[in-house]
């Protein structure tokens, strides 16, 4: 979470819980409670649905030809070049599929 997330979230929670305690303070007019009960539902759900469709990031799947090369440091004697050659090649069509 970075500082804008966090700025974002703790107005929003000061917001809200401001607006509980405005609620709080009129829970005697009936006007004041039938009109928050359906809201806060309605945002309950609104917030669940958004995170539902929204929230969920698709998988990547790609799939793209690579190849990689090397280069030896020092080259191979000149009594193990059959050998490094063998091993190369098996190297290369390891690599390669």
């Amino acid at each position: 979470m970075n500082l804008k997330e966090a700025i974002t979230i703790g107005f929003a929670a000061v917001v809200v819980l401001a607006l509980f305690v405005f609620v709080l303070m009129n829970r005697g007019s009936e006007k004041v409670i039938t009109a928050v009960i359906p809201i806060t539902v309605a945002a309950i759900v609104a917030i669940g649905l958004s995170i539902a469709i929204f929230g969920v990031e698709p998988a990547i799947n790609e799939v793209f030809p690579t190849a990689f090369q090397t280069r030896l440091r020092h080259p191979p004697r000149t009594n193990n070049l059959l050998l490094y050659v063998v091993i190369r090649g098996l190297l290369d069509a390891i690599l390669s599929r």
